[in-house]
């Protein structure tokens, strides 16, 4: 009987075990879907980040040497037995592509609009090269073949979109190609001066403004129209060099419309007074400057070559995109 009894009081204790085990169990599983519906509903609120590069920019030049293509002839070595005469343009060794020569000596960034975010002030620069064309697709790809680095989203490469620039990239995105090269994104004042010269003109090609000469929302030639990226409404990118009335003085193309292009400088805004916050401090040591107008823009001041627009370095646009530039190290 008594062992009866203690067979049936640790059946009885082993069903309550069991019991207690499953609510916990059940209590566990529920606690994980709660959390599993707050997460889902946190990020649909604040989204991820954005995805995160394959190679960073500064491990693009540490990587091996018979993993990077290395041109026969550096670009300083092509320079150097010019001497101080500089030739008007160079094909660069690396990424090939033309570069035109903009001379050292003052001139008048900005404009006198008062509310313009770029006063006008005389800057003085020493000689350099900068890119005739802004970075195509084609050129972009060869970077991407070369060195595994991610992508751009949504990028749309065909042979079609092989001569138009590329687009969708954020400024680390544009600054990794620089180091790859051997080159750097320009400065504001180097990009202003490569586009409007020291005669103080508005635009690339002079004083007065052309819809015909550079790409805007309201150019209507239907040959370069047909020619466009339909991004939105069939207007979007034309290829390079579509625009042959458009060249700065220097005769460095695209410079007002198709696309605006990543400066190396942290934006920073003459026009605010006072001391910064916290957090509008931080926040601008985020931003870069973007310049010339896009195929996007309507209002004239956005073609001037004084226009400046900002932008957060991780941001990417269907209208911004970049060119190099490159400092003969012997001058």
């Amino acid at each position: 009987m008594l062992e009866e009894e203690l067979q049936k009081k640790v059946q009885e204790e082993l069903r309550k075990l069991q019991e207690e085990t499953k609510e916990e169990v059940k209590e566990e599983v529920i606690t994980y879907q709660e959390e599993k519906v707050k997460s889902i509903l946190i990020e649909d609120i604040i989204p991820s980040p954005q995805r995160k590069k394959q190679i960073k920019a500064d491990e693009i030049v540490r990587k091996p040497k018979e993993q990077i293509v290395k041109p026969l002839k550096s670009f300083n070595s092509l320079l150097k037995p010019f001497g101080a005469n500089m030739p008007a343009s160079i094909v660069h060794p690396k990424d090939e592509v033309e570069m035109i020569y903009i001379p050292s000596g003052l001139f008048v960034m900005g404009s006198d609009d008062p509310e313009d975010d770029n006063p006008k002030t005389h800057v003085y620069l020493y000689a350099y090269y900068i890119d005739k064309y802004p970075v195509t697709n084609f050129r972009y790809n060869i970077f991407l073949q070369e060195t595994n680095y991610t992508e751009p989203e949504s990028w749309n490469y065909s042979l079609q979109t092989a001569d138009h620039p590329i687009i969708g990239i954020d400024w680390e995105d544009a600054k990794a190609y620089a180091d790859w090269c051997g080159k750097r994104l320009p400065t504001e004042a180097e990009w202003e001066k490569a586009g409007r010269g020291t005669d103080e003109r508005i635009y690339p090609w002079g004083q007065e403004w052309d819809k015909y000469k550079c790409n805007n929302w309201n150019m209507d030639d239907p040959d370069i129209v047909e020619k466009m990226l339909d991004l939105e409404n069939d207007r979007g990118t034309t290829p390079i060099g579509s625009f042959t009335g458009g060249a700065s003085p220097y005769g460095v193309m695209d410079m007002s419309g198709n696309i605006a292009e990543w400066c190396s400088d942290v934006y920073k805004s003459p026009l605010v007074s006072g001391k910064l916050k916290k957090g509008e401090k931080e926040k601008e040591k985020d931003l870069r400057v973007c310049k010339g107008g896009s195929w996007r823009d309507v209002l004239l001041e956005c073609f001037h070559i004084s226009h400046r627009r900002k932008a957060l370095y991780y941001e990417t646009f269907d209208d911004v995109g970049f060119r190099c530039c490159q400092t003969p190290r012997h001058l």
